[in-house]
């Protein structure tokens, strides 16, 4: 009998060890997951299908000003511009049907009432949402320059040309073709000297 208790006492010494190591090593982990989650560059957030914010990493109050206690446990449709509820309703109706989202793009409300551009891409797991965003303002600013720059050109009463490195003609204006007479196909690859 004492040699059975002094394997008994020898091997729960052994699981004593092997626990506290694995839950080591899952503390390790742990705090590896935190560290990718809480300091990653992307912007992280956990929702279930009633929209309700679970998790945020710390990036989102850099890009909409608000404090994680402002954000989680809040319906994520507080946040979306009014104009973009409806497409965000159906993203949300596919992720419940187990369809994974990407390259989503809506607005979210920044604290001072300003809107950003967000950009996501979404995977439905055991009844929540794991998404992965990213804060596009600023390639949406940039698009919406070069449309306006393209309005400008398209639309001036001058003849305007824009030419290569090599001096040949890349595009042409309306106006150049209603001026010159030459249409854009005409002209493409040609030097400007041909006036």
């Amino acid at each position: 009998i004492q040699l059975r208790e002094a394997q008994i006492l020898q091997f729960n010494s052994e699981l004593e060890i092997k626990i506290a190591q694995r839950t080591e090593e899952l503390r390790v982990k742990s705090e590896e997951l935190d560290n990718y989650f809480n300091y990653a560059l992307d912007l992280f957030l956990i929702a279930d299908f009633n929209s309700t914010i679970r998790k945020i990493n710390p990036q989102w109050r850099e890009v909409l000003g608000y404090t994680t206690t402002e954000m989680e446990n809040r319906s994520f449709f507080q946040f979306v511009h009014p104009d973009d509820l409806e497409k965000t309703r159906e993203a949300l109706r596919c992720l419940e049907e187990r369809n994974p989202l990407t390259d989503f793009v809506n607005r979210y409300r920044h604290k001072d009432g300003s809107y950003r551009w967000i950009e996501w891409s979404c995977i439905p797991k055991n009844g929540l949402v794991y998404a992965a965003a990213r804060d596009i303002s600023g390639r949406k600013q940039a698009e919406e320059h070069l449309r306006l720059v393209n309005s400008v050109y398209q639309n001036s009463s001058e003849a305007m040309v824009v030419v290569d490195p090599e001096n040949r003609i890349l595009s042409v204006n309306p106006a150049f073709s209603t001026i010159t007479g030459y249409y854009q196909e005409e002209v493409l690859g040609a030097s400007p000297q041909l006036l």
